[in-house]
């Protein structure tokens, strides 16, 4: 297991690996064509710019050169003054093997050194993800918002962390 800060190149690879880790995750959360409809070139160019981003901080972690997940994290977008858990994936094949444990705790320890709390949101039907955080120190804070995701409304909770 190998992390490490991602890359320019690694945007060819990180579009293609979301679309999949959301099928994969949000089968039966997420409708189904909204799902398929996800487009690999678009989250490809997206990545290109958040790994050009001063401001986020994206590490990927890597299995005998295979890309198992990736991670985002920076200032919080909606609340000053503490941190934020952006993205956090992991592919099937590596679920359950302490892949998003390693990312997490690596997050979690650079926020720890700008900030005191962090806080993510986490799809309230994803009972798995809601439980890794919760292993990992997360609770939910009781705020939620929603997304709307072609056309159907999907809700989210907000967790929160204190960091030290």
């Amino acid at each position: 297991m190998i992390l490490r800060p991602a890359r320019p190149e690694d945007a060819a690879t990180l579009g293609p690996f979301h679309v999949r880790c959301w099928q994969e995750a949000y089968q039966g959360i997420i409708p189904e064509e909204f799902l398929q409809g996800l487009d690999p070139v678009t989250r490809t160019d997206r990545f290109a710019q958040l790994i050009a981003d001063d401001v986020t901080d994206m590490v990927v972690v890597e299995d005998e050169g295979e890309l198992a997940g990736f991670i985002s994290f920076g200032p919080a977008r909606e609340v000053e003054g503490i941190g934020e858990v952006y993205a956090i994936y992991v592919g099937s094949d590596f679920w359950g093997r302490g892949f998003g444990s390693a990312l997490l705790r690596g997050a979690q320890d650079r926020l720890a050194s700008e900030f005191d709390r962090a806080m993510l949101w986490v799809l309230t039907d994803n009972t798995r993800a809601r439980a890794f955080y919760e292993r990992h120190g997360w609770r939910a804070t009781g705020d939620s918002q929603y997304l709307d995701l072609g056309g159907s409304r999907v809700e989210e909770l907000r967790y929160d962390r204190l960091l030290r």
